[in-house]
């Protein structure tokens, strides 16, 4: 049976219950498919790119080799999913139930979880080197590198790169970090407070429950990046990429958005008392 997806309405058609639906290379990229009931379903090699796939129920689906990146997971139904190679880089996926899936060889580079899924054997093993953690001293290094880097132009010492890094709960207050490169690295609990991080790489990491009091974020690309619950207030972040950005609960009071790109992010329940949004782009 073929499960067919309409890319104008994101609704999905399984020509009836839906068991045994073959979604083989399907293309629905950045769709909105909130509570999708997909038991069972087979959705090889098929993309799901930026995907809103919140409380979907994939239960004993087929998902080997699906492109997931960036997509939006919480609370899903994936126990007993076939997810053996598929790319999950930067999805968010806390709450999701992930009991009996197949990870091998999945990308969960950058992905959000929580601690009771990264308890479950199947995701600690997918896991392993992923998250690399940095002891303080190897941190101090890094960044006196990184100052000698950007105070020769790029002719001495080193760029910082934390890509994927474990900096959660670090005391990173003040830090100077303009143009580092922290894709996919875990801040969560960080504190942030009066960093520089302007023009900074920052794509898909996780700040959640991060403080960024006074921080400057200007020009920083901040796409699919998890601040949930963050303090972004008094926070500089006039012409950052925030597509498809999580801010759910931030407090962004007086925090400067002028000119940053908000397509697609998500702002429930954020605090915008008197942040200036002038040039925005929203939608």
């Amino acid at each position: 049976m073929l499960a067919r997806f309409d890319p104008t309405s994101h609704a999905i058609d399984l020509d009836g219950n839906g068991a045994g639906a073959d979604f083989t290379l399907i293309q629905a990229q950045a769709a909105d498919l909130t509570g999708v009931k997909a038991t069972g379903i087979s959705i090889l090699r098929a993309n799901f790119t930026d995907s809103v796939l919140r409380a979907a129920d994939f239960s004993g689906a087929d998902l080997r080799s699906v492109d997931l990146t960036g997509a939006v997971l919480e609370e899903a139904d994936l126990r007993n999913a076939k997810l053996s190679g598929a790319n999950l880089e930067g999805a968010v996926l806390t709450g999701a139930r992930l009991e009996g899936a197949d990870l091998r060889g999945a990308n969960l580079a950058g992905a959000i979880l929580d601690s009771r899924q990264k308890a479950l054997p199947d995701v600690r093993e997918a896991l392993i080197g992923l998250g690399k953690p940095h002891s303080a001293a190897a941190m101090g290094e890094m960044l006196a590198q990184h100052q000698a880097w950007l105070a020769s132009l790029g002719r001495r010492g080193r760029r910082a790169v934390l890509s994927g890094s474990d900096l959660s709960a670090f005391d990173l207050k003040g830090v100077k970090l303009i143009m580092a490169v922290l894709d996919r690295a875990i801040l969560s609990l960080a504190d942030l407070s009066g960093a520089v991080l302007a023009r900074a790489e920052m794509e898909a990491a996780d700040l959640r429950q991060a403080r960024l009091r006074q921080a400057d974020l200007r020009g920083a690309r901040l796409c699919r990046s998890h601040f949930g619950g963050a303090d972004l207030s008094g926070a500089k972040l006039d012409g950052a990429k925030l597509r498809r950005t999580r801010l759910a609960g931030a407090d962004l009071r007086r925090a400067s958005l002028v000119n940053c790109d908000l397509r697609g992010a998500e702002l429930a329940g954020a605090d915008l008392t008197s942040a200036s949004l002038d040039g925005a782009k929203r939608g």
